[in-house]
């Protein structure tokens, strides 16, 4: 369902549509260039290659040309090689193996090994499961055309914006989780992106409170032409009606009003913002 509320911008707002499964349950200063993807390996259950056969699999069942572009990227994606970061018990922690040699309270974290599945899914999904989402957009006139530029509101993972990087888009996502910005800080996981044909895209992630925070305000200056919040701005999340745990709560730092126009300054006239 989409309404445009009298805005010079949409606002789309999403109703599920269960897809079949897929897989598990922007640059700094200065910019970096990425290699280009690697093979895939031979085996399809996991990783880019699940990601890959998966998206064979879903082509057909999307109409919109942005959808479809969406899927044709998951070739972009790069094999990535384990590695292993270290959090501590309350999950509020997360460091790198080097950042774990030079902290004297060590025997707090534990390990938390990293392979290409759990790099691409993290906690939430396959990047595929934007899928629905771009769909809708696309349904609604939205193109993300090369150059355009595109901002994830609790991003959970950071595949589908490499995947829209790599069709020219100039993505940006931001999150709280502590596990992001230790899981994509190592070199290459953000920067520039070469574009599958063409023009290149980018990459960055931000980490903090989005609009509260003074920092990730400031880097995530607009015009977009698409921001999106899958899955987040939830009333249980944000507005619940019964006691919750804190650590299950998004604060947005803000009230609703200037979230909203926090949302409003920085999209395109004409931009879309999908919920």
């Amino acid at each position: 369902m989409s309404t445009r509320l009298g805005l010079p911008f949409a606002v789309l707002l999403v109703a599920p549509l269960v897809l079949p499964a897929c897989g598990g349950a922007a640059p700094r200063e200065p910019a970096r260039a990425v290699a280009p993807a690697p093979a895939a390996p031979a085996d399809a259950s996991q990783g880019v290659a699940r990601i890959r056969a998966d998206a064979e699999k879903l082509a057909p069942l999307v109409r919109s040309e942005l959808a479809r572009r969406f899927l044709s990227a998951a070739p972009s994606l790069p094999a990535v090689a384990p590695r292993t970061l270290y959090r501590d018990a309350e999950k509020k922690r997360v460091v790198d193996a080097d950042g774990w040699s030079r902290i004297p309270d060590r025997d707090a974290f534990k390990p938390l090994p990293v392979d290409e599945e759990f790099y691409y899914n993290t906690r939430y999904s396959s990047p595929l499961a934007y899928t629905r989402a771009l769909e809708v957009l696309g349904d609604a006139g939205a193109t993300l055309s090369p150059g355009s530029r595109f901002f994830d509101f609790g991003y959970g993972g950071a595949g589908h914006l490499r995947m829209l990087a790599s069709l020219g888009v100039h993505a940006v996502g931001v999150d709280v989780d502590p596990l992001l910005p230790v899981l994509y800080g190592a070199p290459g996981d953000q920067g520039v992106i070469p574009g599958l044909s063409g023009a290149a895209g980018s990459l960055r992630l931000l980490h903090g409170s989005f609009p509260g925070d003074p920092t990730v305000r400031a880097a995530s200056a607009g015009p977009f032409d698409v921001i999106v919040s899958k899955n987040v701005l939830k009333k249980g999340y944000i507005h619940p009606d019964r006691p919750a745990d804190e650590s299950k709560l998004i604060r947005l730092g803000v009230d609703d009003a200037t979230f909203l126009g926090a949302v409003f300054e920085r999209l395109r006239p004409g931009g879309f913002f999908l919920i």
